[in-house]
Protein backbone atom coordinates (compact mmCIF):
# COMPACT_ATOMS: atom_id res chain seq x y z
CA UNK A 1 0.00 0.00 0.00
CA UNK A 2 1.33 3.42 -0.98
CA UNK A 3 1.77 6.07 1.69
CA UNK A 4 1.49 9.74 0.89
CA UNK A 5 2.93 12.36 3.23
CA UNK A 6 1.20 15.66 3.87
CA UNK A 7 4.59 17.31 4.47
CA UNK A 8 5.59 16.55 0.89
CA UNK A 9 2.45 18.19 -0.50
CA UNK A 10 3.01 21.22 1.69
CA UNK A 11 6.63 21.56 0.56
CA UNK A 12 5.64 21.27 -3.10
CA UNK A 13 2.83 23.82 -2.66
CA UNK A 14 5.04 26.72 -1.66
CA UNK A 15 4.42 29.47 -4.21
CA UNK A 16 5.82 32.97 -4.17
CA UNK A 17 3.31 35.81 -3.94
CA UNK A 18 2.02 37.34 -7.17
CA UNK A 19 3.52 40.82 -7.40
CA UNK A 20 1.72 43.31 -9.64
CA UNK A 21 4.09 46.15 -10.49
CA UNK A 22 2.02 49.30 -11.07
CA UNK A 23 4.89 51.39 -12.37
CA UNK A 24 4.88 55.18 -12.07
CA UNK A 25 6.48 55.05 -8.64
CA UNK A 26 3.39 53.35 -7.17
CA UNK A 27 3.86 50.65 -4.59
CA UNK A 28 3.53 47.16 -6.09
CA UNK A 29 0.55 45.06 -5.02
CA UNK A 30 1.54 41.77 -3.40
CA UNK A 31 -1.05 39.00 -3.55
CA UNK A 32 -0.60 35.84 -1.52
CA UNK A 33 -1.43 32.41 -2.96
CA UNK A 34 -5.00 31.28 -2.32
CA UNK A 35 -5.56 28.77 0.44
CA UNK A 36 -7.41 25.48 -0.10
CA UNK A 37 -10.75 26.92 0.99
CA UNK A 38 -10.41 29.72 -1.56
CA UNK A 39 -9.43 27.23 -4.27
CA UNK A 40 -12.63 25.29 -3.66
CA UNK A 41 -14.65 28.52 -3.82
CA UNK A 42 -12.99 29.48 -7.12
CA UNK A 43 -13.85 26.16 -8.71
CA UNK A 44 -17.47 26.46 -7.54
CA UNK A 45 -18.04 29.95 -8.98
CA UNK A 46 -19.67 29.98 -12.43
CA UNK A 47 -17.15 31.18 -15.02
CA UNK A 48 -19.38 34.11 -15.99
CA UNK A 49 -18.84 35.64 -12.52
CA UNK A 50 -15.47 37.10 -13.46
CA UNK A 51 -15.44 39.78 -10.77
CA UNK A 52 -16.06 37.19 -8.02
CA UNK A 53 -13.28 34.93 -9.32
CA UNK A 54 -10.92 37.91 -9.48
CA UNK A 55 -11.92 38.93 -5.96
CA UNK A 56 -11.15 35.43 -4.67
CA UNK A 57 -7.79 35.34 -6.46
CA UNK A 58 -6.75 38.75 -5.11
CA UNK A 59 -8.01 38.12 -1.60
CA UNK A 60 -9.93 40.54 0.57
CA UNK A 61 -6.78 42.44 1.50
CA UNK A 62 -5.83 43.43 -2.06
CA UNK A 63 -8.93 43.21 -4.24
CA UNK A 64 -10.10 46.82 -3.90
CA UNK A 65 -6.64 48.18 -4.64
CA UNK A 66 -6.18 45.99 -7.73
CA UNK A 67 -9.75 46.65 -8.88
CA UNK A 68 -9.25 50.42 -8.74
CA UNK A 69 -6.22 50.02 -11.00
CA UNK A 70 -7.89 47.86 -13.67
CA UNK A 71 -11.63 48.57 -13.62
CA UNK A 72 -11.58 51.20 -16.39
CA UNK A 73 -8.88 49.59 -18.53
CA UNK A 74 -9.59 47.38 -21.56
CA UNK A 75 -11.07 44.00 -20.61
CA UNK A 76 -8.02 42.20 -22.00
CA UNK A 77 -5.93 43.72 -19.19
CA UNK A 78 -8.12 42.06 -16.55
CA UNK A 79 -8.14 38.82 -18.53
CA UNK A 80 -4.34 38.82 -18.81
CA UNK A 81 -3.82 39.47 -15.11
CA UNK A 82 -6.31 36.76 -14.13
CA UNK A 83 -4.73 34.17 -16.44
CA UNK A 84 -1.25 35.02 -15.15
CA UNK A 85 -2.46 34.72 -11.55
CA UNK A 86 -4.08 31.33 -12.24
CA UNK A 87 -0.86 30.08 -13.82
CA UNK A 88 1.39 31.61 -11.16
CA UNK A 89 -0.62 30.09 -8.31
CA UNK A 90 -0.97 26.80 -10.19
CA UNK A 91 -4.72 26.89 -9.63
CA UNK A 92 -5.08 24.82 -12.77
CA UNK A 93 -2.23 22.96 -14.41
CA UNK A 94 -3.29 24.38 -17.76
CA UNK A 95 -5.71 27.12 -18.66
CA UNK A 96 -7.50 24.62 -20.90
CA UNK A 97 -8.57 22.88 -17.68
CA UNK A 98 -10.67 25.88 -16.75
CA UNK A 99 -14.36 25.32 -17.34
CA UNK A 100 -14.96 26.69 -20.81
CA UNK A 101 -11.20 27.02 -21.29
CA UNK A 102 -10.93 24.90 -24.41
CA UNK A 103 -11.99 26.17 -27.79
CA UNK A 104 -15.46 25.34 -28.98
CA UNK A 105 -15.63 22.62 -31.59
CA UNK A 106 -17.01 23.43 -35.03
CA UNK A 107 -20.44 22.10 -35.76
Amino acid sequence: MATYKLDRYIAEAEVDPFVLDLGDDKEAIVIQAPISETMVEITEVPMNRTRRIFELLCGEEQFERVWEEVRYLPATVLQGIMLDMLRHFKVFAEVSQLPGGSRASRR
